[in-house]
């Protein structure tokens, strides 16, 4: 996965820079991610080349974006010079370098590359180090309508020869991993396909630690 994003992160980073424009929902849900977390830091796993991020710090958030891979965090510092990133794995996710945890945990288009049985261990991997009450974990998800579903593998991407699986999670999935977490699943939000992308429907979850 980190190569094939390396492959891509220059084609990437310019065919996303401006999606946010015409999606006016996700530009309110980040700035209510933004206010729910208020002073304290904000990490965004899987930030790609940091046009989420940045979108985060704009808002007024504390925000580190964090990539596997590290072509995506040089295309982020270049783009973005004001926005702190990271090169690292969501799943050995440390806490931020100026606060016990993290005010929020936000994962975009950050969970599509696990198998549904990956995501318990993962999402606990992030609940951990996110703050207890006040603190929200944010995750969005392509999925499918009946079962969880693997795309067909892609060998070509933005140009490139890739090797990339991408899996459409389950709503029923999804929910079971954020409280067998431990997670307290404060909303859920169930939206149409995204112009220009698979003809999935896309589920947002706003999860909060209770202990």
């Amino acid at each position: 996965m980190r190569a094939a994003y390396d492959a891509v992160a220059a084609a990437y980073a310019t065919e996303v820079a401006d999606e946010l424009a015409d999606r006016p929902f996700a530009r309110w849900l980040l700035e209510r991610i933004a206010d729910l977390a208020g002073p304290h830091p904000i990490v965004d796993v899987g930030c790609g080349p940091g046009h989420v991020a940045t979108h985060l710090a704009a808002a007024g958030a504390d925000v580190t974006g964090l990539d596997l891979s590290p072509a995506m965090i040089a295309q982020g510092r270049e783009r973005y010079p004001d926005v702190s990133f990271r090169a690292g794995d969501l799943r050995d996710l440390m806490r931020p370098a100026s606060a016990p945890r993290w005010g929020a945990v936000f994962a975009w288009y950050a969970l599509i590359h696990l198998a549904p049985s990956e995501l318990p261990t993962v999402v606990a991997a992030l609940a951990r180090v996110v703050r207890r009450r006040m603190g929200r974990d944010r995750r969005t998800h392509r999925i499918a309508g009946a079962a969880s579903r693997r795309i067909p593998r892609r060998h070509e991407y933005l140009g490139a020869q890739v090797d990339l699986d991408t899996v459409l999670h389950d709503p029923t999935h999804v929910h079971a991993a954020v409280t067998i977490t431990g997670l307290r699943a404060a909303e859920y939000c169930l939206g149409g396909p995204v112009a220009g992308e698979t003809a999935t429907e896309c589920l947002e979850v706003l999860a909060q630690r209770s202990q």
